[in-house]
């Protein structure tokens, strides 16, 4: 049984609107087996010192990138109907049984890290969208 990480962070808007610049909604990871890095990261927020420091722990452990990325006007009605929350998890779904499933074994644990959300409701909902994810893709 070995441990596996999934930093997950999103980029994009959860709307169904075409602007320019905004037609995907993206999930991201940073993957790491075995050792979880002891100190987060938000590159926006952390000093250069802190982020000099992250990216040399970084590279030590060469972490596997992911990344899928949904085109929203190609989304069904049903996403549609489900609005940003069935978005959100559509991409997470498609996004962590891809790396999963090439990455672990069953029997494995798996901890997903998911980058902060802004409010609670919002939180709530993505934490429980997650959570039925991670469900759906497990090995066991």
């Amino acid at each position: 049984m070995a441990d596996h990480y999934l930093y997950l962070d999103e980029t994009g808007t959860l709307d169904f609107e075409d602007r320019p610049g905004e037609q995907y909604f993206g999930v991201g990871s940073a993957y790491f087996a075995g050792d979880q890095l002891v100190k987060g990261l938000h590159a926006r927020n952390d000093s250069a010192r802190t982020r000099a420091e992250m990216y040399s722990e970084i590279a030590i452990q060469s972490p596997r990138f992911d990344a899928t990325m949904l085109l929203k006007h190609r989304s069904s009605d049903r996403v549609r109907r489900g609005g940003k929350v069935q978005l959100y998890k559509l991409t997470c779904w498609m996004h962590l049984r891809r790396v999963v499933m090439s990455v672990a074994h069953p029997g494995d644990r798996i901890f997903v890290i998911v980058g902060h959300l802004t409010t609670s409701n919002r939180r709530d909902a993505m934490r429980h969208a997650i959570n039925d994810v991670c469900q759906q893709v497990g090995h066991d």
